[in-house]
């Protein structure tokens, strides 16, 4: 067993699920290289983060000129970029959307997003899709459906979480055609 896959299981936590034993050593577009020397084609975009590949010299530029500056942009100071973001938002998103909430990850965006559903509608329920994927923290894993292993050992989870199935009507799960 690679070296780094020996370590990786006697030092990560199980709540961290890798999906292959692929010890990664550098990535640029859509190729990703082992450790091993091996280069695989990486179809997950970095699971959806990454939609303009590995290393990309724009975004690598604007990541070294921002840390030079700032590296944290939390909620303790105001951050001219955070306005200045929000400001281009408003410009180019529907005017019913007049406020934004920026979050370090995916799962803090939904755990944000389960907080303003019931803070707008007063109500607990939340609704997520059967098979859906929302992160790995207690809230967005009580949503999460997409594999039982993301689950097993943290219930009870998230009360009044109910899961439906997702509209699909080349393959409805309720039998519908119309």
């Amino acid at each position: 067993m690679d070296p780094i896959l020996q370590k990786a299981n006697d030092l990560l936590a199980p709540a961290l699920v890798f999906h292959t034993n692929i010890v990664a050593d550098r990535a640029e577009g859509i190729y990703v290289r082992s450790t091993d020397g091996r280069e695989y084609m990486d179809f997950t975009s970095g699971l959806a983060v990454l939609n303009v590949g590995h290393t990309h010299p724009d975004v690598v530029k604007a990541i070294a000129e921002q840390a030079e500056r700032l590296i944290h942009s939390g909620c303790i100071f105001h951050y001219p970029v955070l306005t200045r973001l929000a400001e281009r938002l408003r410009q180019i998103t529907p005017d019913c959307i007049e406020l934004f909430f920026f979050s370090n990850s995916g799962a803090e965006a939904v755990e944000g997003a389960i907080k303003l559903a019931r803070y707008a509608t007063q109500r607990q329920s939340v609704i997520a899709l059967v098979g859906g994927f929302h992160g790995r923290t207690l809230g967005a894993i009580s949503l999460t459906s997409s594999s039982a292993r993301y689950r097993r050992h943290y219930h009870p989870l998230l009360p009044s979480v109910l899961h439906a199935p997702y509209p699909y009507c080349y393959r409805c799960p309720m039998g519908k055609t119309r």
